[in-house]
């Protein structure tokens, strides 16, 4: 086993990132050649930048269950363009829903809405009704399994830790100060927002383009009103919950490139949506530039885990004397130490000796 232990998890979740952007060049494929069977200069470049900017998101997910979750997430769209029979992509869906439920909760209600709402385009509402039930029992008997087997908390102590952390976040999300930043100039997800707003201008073509197509049109708009109320309270309302949305940037992108095959011809906006991708990719290409400076400037994580513990021994009198209750560590030490103990993050500053 590989020490410090950090070193060993950025191995693996660097492995789970391979599989991702493999998983991702597959699935946009597909999406190009919907409509083609050839991909031209500018198919292939379009594809290339949302790798890249899929690879940028890498960055910020590290510590993350976004890792594990994107896997599971991509499985499930490539499962639903394969021609398998109705019955089988159901379970394989619904297992891999539950196994996403308990790695990554929030997007996992999400897309649970999302593929009720593709079921609702095709088939009559009764048979939609009987497919989401089915996908629902499916997917929490796979949560309750993992949870039960796999984790080291109970379902009980799950849900209760899934209730605090749901009420840490008050503020409004759209009116925060800095959602700007969140979604545009953050070296971590440089204008993901973009694509996030191409997004959205594609699904209601789409809509307005397939209205007539839908087969449970009302079962549609109940699933829109009830996904509209959860992203309202789950992502609105948290001032940092762009990770929740560009969660689903593989799928942001698929539908994008799907269009721009399919549907888009004007040639000045086949060159804008090209240039949003570009932009996308700004702190994949901001941190290779800087890599090396990085790596002749920087120091080893053993010389920094070495240095932290210095520094926690320094404060071990002060901790006495002065009655500090706990060494607070912020959220992004943890790669410092095994100490997991002492790493918490929501105490109050005032019983810590620093932070």
């Amino acid at each position: 086993m590989l020490r410090p232990e950090p070193q060993l998890f950025f191995l693996v979740t660097s492995i789970f990132n391979i599989i991702s952007i493999l998983l991702c060049t597959y699935l946009f494929y597909k999406a190009a050649l919907v409509s083609s069977t050839n991909l031209d200069w500018k198919g292939t470049i379009l594809i290339c930048f949302a790798l890249i900017g899929i690879a940028s998101r890498f960055f910020y997910q590290q510590c993350r269950p976004d890792c594990l979750g994107n896997i599971f997430f991509l499985t499930i769209l490539i499962i639903m363009t394969l021609r398998l029979s109705e019955k089988l992509q159901i379970l394989i869906c619904g297992v891999l829903l539950g196994m996403l439920g308990a790695t990554y909760p929030t997007p996992t209600v999400i897309l649970f809405f999302g593929l009720s709402l593709y079921h609702s385009t095709q088939a009559s509402s009764l048979k939609a009704i009987k497919i989401i039930l089915f996908l629902c029992c499916i997917s929490i008997i796979t949560f309750i399994s993992v949870i039960h087997f796999i984790s080291p908390f109970s379902f009980i102590e799950t849900i209760n830790g899934l209730s605090k952390h749901s009420l840490l976040f008050k503020e409004r999300f759209f009116m925060h100060p800095d959602f700007l930043y969140y979604y545009f100039t953050s070296p971590s997800v440089s204008f993901q927002g973009l694509i996030l707003l191409l997004f959205i201008i594609s699904l209601a073509f789409l809509y307005k383009k397939y209205l007539h197509k839908i087969k449970a049109h009302r079962l549609f708009l109940v699933l829109l009103f009830f996904l509209f109320i959860y992203l309202y309270f789950s992502v609105l309302w948290d001032p940092g919950a762009s990770y929740n949305v560009l969660f689903f940037s593989p799928l942001f992108f698929a539908i994008i490139i799907f269009l721009f095959h399919k549907i888009v011809k004007l040639t000045l906006l086949k060159m804008i949506i090209l240039f949003c991708f570009l932009l996308t990719g700004i702190s994949y290409f901001r941190y290779v530039v800087l890599f090396p400076w990085y790596i002749q400037c920087g120091i080893t994580l053993v010389e920094a885990r070495y240095i932290f513990k210095s520094l926690e021994q320094s404060y071990e009198k002060k901790i006495h004397t002065d009655k500090i209750k706990y060494l607070l560590r912020g959220s992004a030490l943890w790669v410092l130490s095994e100490d997991y103990n002492n790493s918490l993050c929501l105490q109050t500053r005032s019983h810590s000796a620093f932070s």
